[in-house]
């Protein structure tokens, strides 16, 4: 993808497509829009370049675009199973490429502030707002991100500024922000718009009481907008999210069978040797983390010596799946 390349033809047109009518200018930021999308979108999209989708994946995924069953899914898996590049797979090379053209949002609570996200709800729908936006042409959440974009220095770890706010205005902002955000989803017509929640379980061992509060405040907003499609990840299923979705669809996150791995290890890392393949798939035994780090050795080097790998460094491709 040269994007930049897109970007240059896109800032060449727009002076003169401003005065050659409505319809060229709703193109112009149509493909605005979407370029802005696919660069949000671009380093997860090289880093699931080698991602082996699990079956029915994309099927799975319709379903959840479609709202069947559900248009809520609880995606959970231990530790080393492939979740977060199961995600960056789904939007960078599913969801936000046309055709479905999907605007998406991502919140990692590894990423933020955990503790100013549980004390202040808002804050999640105004980090979602401020990914979307530039997604969506003529940005319907400008109003909310005008009035409540500076509290973002609240989440965002080693921000400057990041000085608390007061009980009243916390309040407000509470009550304000979910309702912008439903007007700026519903601004947006009828696209449908994918957010992801990812590690909400640090949240939820840290913060039990305000995770409630937050994914309530999501259920709120869902209720309200019938285009949204929710995403919570984690290494175990949150009980908030069914207490106030009880509809959520699980999504397990297995381990790799030994066919699977086989089939990882030779048509996406492209190791022809099957007894290579055969000793790597025992050695990873079903992590797909793992298996990946011994194929980047064996392709790094196919004549790698893995158990003199192991002497010099016992801690090589091991991963803790808790």
């Amino acid at each position: 993808m040269d994007l930049p390349r897109c970007q240059d033809v896109l800032r060449a047109v727009q002076p003169e497509g401003r005065s050659l009518g409505s319809e060229i200018a709703a193109v112009l930021a149509d493909r605005t829009a979407y370029l802005n999308a696919r660069s949000l979108w671009l380093q997860d999209y090289y880093q699931s370049a080698l991602f082996l989708p699990p079956p029915s994946l994309r099927e799975r995924a319709a379903g959840l675009i479609d709202g069947k069953p559900s248009r809520v899914w609880q995606l959970a898996g231990q530790g080393g199973l492939g979740k977060t590049m199961q995600v960056r797979w789904l939007l960078a090379r599913h969801w936000v490429p046309r055709p479905a053209s999907i605007p998406c949002a991502r919140v990692d609570y590894d990423a933020v502030d955990a503790v100013m996200c549980a004390r202040y709800p808002f804050l999640t729908l105004v980090l979602v707002a401020e990914q979307l936006a530039p997604q969506l042409p003529r940005n319907p959440f400008s109003s909310l991100l005008r009035a409540y974009a500076p509290f973002l220095a609240l989440a965002r770890l080693g921000s400057p500024g990041r000085d608390d706010i007061d009980a009243v205005e916390a309040r407000k902002a509470n009550e304000a922000v979910p309702e912008l955000f439903v007007e700026g989803c519903r601004a947006a017509g009828d696209r449908t718009i994918v957010v992801v929640l990812d590690t909400l379980e640090e949240l939820s061992l840290r913060y039990p009481q305000e995770t409630v509060e937050l994914v309530r405040q999501l259920a709120a907003v869902a209720e309200k907008v019938k285009r949204l499609r929710l995403v919570f990840v984690g290494r175990y299923a949150i009980p908030a999210v069914r207490q106030s979705f009880p509809n959520v669809t699980d999504v397990q996150v297995a381990a790799f069978d030994r066919a699977r791995a086989d089939t990882y290890l030779e048509k996406v890392r492209g190791i022809a040797d099957p007894e290579r393949r055969r000793d790597l798939v025992s050695r990873a035994q079903g992590v797909p983390f793992v298996l990946a780090l011994y194929a980047d050795l064996v392709t790094h080097d196919p004549d790698v010596v893995l158990d003199e790998v192991h002497d010099r460094d016992p801690s090589c491709c091991t991963w803790s799946t808790g």
